[in-house]
């Protein structure tokens, strides 16, 4: 019997995923507009070291989604608060 090794990405290969692909994905899934939603190259590499553990991306994508959907909702609440701010004057 004939043991082969398949290797995963690498540290690189996986950064390289994520800001080309990754985060673009999710930041579409949550309806954030480009400039609403970065995550610069030392969050992905923190997220890819200390929160995934397999060879492949798929882990990654899911924590990119959690921190987008997060940073979604936080933009949603802030948008509320503006609305309703402005709409006051007019209610009372």
């Amino acid at each position: 019997m004939e043991v082969i090794a398949l290797s995963g990405y690498t540290l690189e290969e996986k950064l390289q995923i994520a800001e080309r692909y990754l985060v673009q994905r999710q930041r579409l899934a949550c309806g954030l507009l480009p400039g609403q939603c970065t995550l610069g190259p030392g969050v992905l590499a923190r997220i890819a070291n200390d929160y995934t553990r397999e060879a492949g991306v798929r882990q990654l994508e899911r924590e990119i989604a959690a921190l987008t959907r997060e940073h979604a909702a936080a933009v949603d609440e802030a948008e509320q608060r503006t609305i309703q701010a402005a709409i006051a004057p007019w209610i009372a």
